[in-house]
């Protein structure tokens, strides 16, 4: 327990924690493609046993000596995200229950009164505002990566390692709900927004990726407010800053997901509570916990 002894020195194999998430989530997906059995399942479910493994032997590695290694495996989770996520899709066809969306729906109606996502854009109907709130949408993916690679860059490098593996376990748990809980989104369910406001830039930029990489079932938790906002935690705690570029566009985000039709809002309201669970899970687990962020 002595005062100078590292993390790493204790737990000699702990260098990339979110690789060992990564192998975890994975376990838990090829399991439950076995027991759901839908359409392929071999094949998804050893695609998934293969990454579990490969994150297994690598969490076994120490850090290398060269840093663009490093920088490269702290990432690679991240990297993931995209065909794991669209992997849920194939996964939920298994199940003996279709896509649900009837609770949340309801949920909404009575804490709100209606459909927020529907009569939101109704009557705010500012080609402006839902540009803003596009724009906002889109900036997710690169608000993942925006803590781990300042973190990286000022040679932070533990501290990047606990942001990435704070941003992956909040993915993998969404990705869970996806598998077992699917909830449809009123992206599938209702109308498209109309003119003036689908006739803006980043309104086709949004629904040109979402209709490319969208799965009809992973809207509850919302991810996209789920990692927004933890990204914007480490941020803040990286660097006021960085904090501040951050938690600008991860708020917008909040409401982007009603106003733009991609969740309901419990869905976004479950997200949120999601992000402030990891950051207090994850808060010990910060190699600067006892620190004061850079200016």
């Amino acid at each position: 327990m002595g005062g100078g002894t590292s993390l790493n020195t204790r737990q000699p194999r702990a260098d990339f924690p979110a690789e060992r998430a990564c192998a975890a989530y994975c376990l838990f997906a090829s399991a439950s493609c076995v027991a759901l059995r839908p359409p392929g399942w071999v094949w998804i479910a050893a695609a998934h046993g293969a990454v579990c493994a490969i994150a297994v032997a690598a969490s076994r590695v120490r850090a290398s000596r060269w840093r663009a290694v490093n920088w490269g495996r702290a990432i690679v989770p991240v990297v993931l995200f995209g065909p794991l996520y669209g992997a849920t899709g194939r996964i939920t066809a298994g199940l003996p229950w279709r896509v649900l969306h009837g609770p949340v729906e309801a949920a909404d109606l009575a804490l709100f009164g209606g459909q927020p996502s529907m009569y939101l854009a109704e009557r705010f109907s500012w080609l402006a505002l839902s540009e803003a709130l596009h724009l906002a949408y889109f900036s997710y993916y690169l608000l993942l990566m925006a803590a781990p690679i300042h973190l990286l860059a000022s040679r932070r490098d533990a501290e990047a390692r606990y942001a990435v593996l704070a941003g992956s376990a909040t993915m993998f748990v969404c990705m869970a709900f996806y598998i077992w809980l699917p909830v449809s989104s009123p992206y599938y369910l209702y109308p498209p927004l109309s003119p003036p406001l689908s006739d803006g830039v980043f309104y086709r930029l949004v629904h040109a990726v979402s209709g490319r990489g969208g799965v009809d079932g992973a809207a509850f938790p919302s991810s996209h407010v789920a990692l927004s906002g933890v990204s914007a935690a480490f941020a803040w705690r990286s660097s006021r800053r960085l904090g501040l570029a951050v938690v600008v566009p991860a708020l917008g985000i909040v409401f982007a997901t009603v106003y733009c039709r991609f969740h309901f809002a419990v869905d976004s309201i479950a997200g949120l509570a999601l992000a402030v669970a990891a950051c207090g899970v994850y808060r010990p687990l910060d190699m600067r916990r006892d620190a004061r962020p850079t200016a």
